[in-house]
């Protein structure tokens, strides 16, 4: 069996690592950006007339805000778990002098 090349590993974890993490950015960006859209909605509303505002549809944020927490919170893991690896990538070139005695 061939020994495996670990710069070869290394370039392949980094790409999946990126695609995964743009992919998490560009949800929760998105579904920030929808939640935003349904808020502007109903303060529009409000404002058009208040008696007749669809106050209800707020009630249904709390879906919306949950999701946008799970991926908020994963979108911060992942950007912890690549800024120890940069940093620990890092200390791999870090010249380092021993002591022979």
């Amino acid at each position: 069996m061939e020994p495996e090349n670990l710069f070869q590993v290394f370039s392949q974890v980094f790409v999946e690592s990126q695609q995964s993490f743009n992919k998490c950015e560009t949800e929760l960006r998105n579904k920030c950006r929808l939640l935003s859209q349904k808020l502007n909605i109903i303060v529009e509303d409000l404002e058009k007339d208040v008696f007749n505002a669809n106050i209800s549809k707020v009630f249904d944020f709390e879906e919306d805000m949950s999701s946008i927490l799970k991926i908020a919170e994963e979108l911060e893991n992942r950007r912890r778990l690549i800024n120890d690896s940069v940093s620990q990538l890092k200390k791999s070139t870090e010249k380092h002098v021993t002591r022979k005695i």
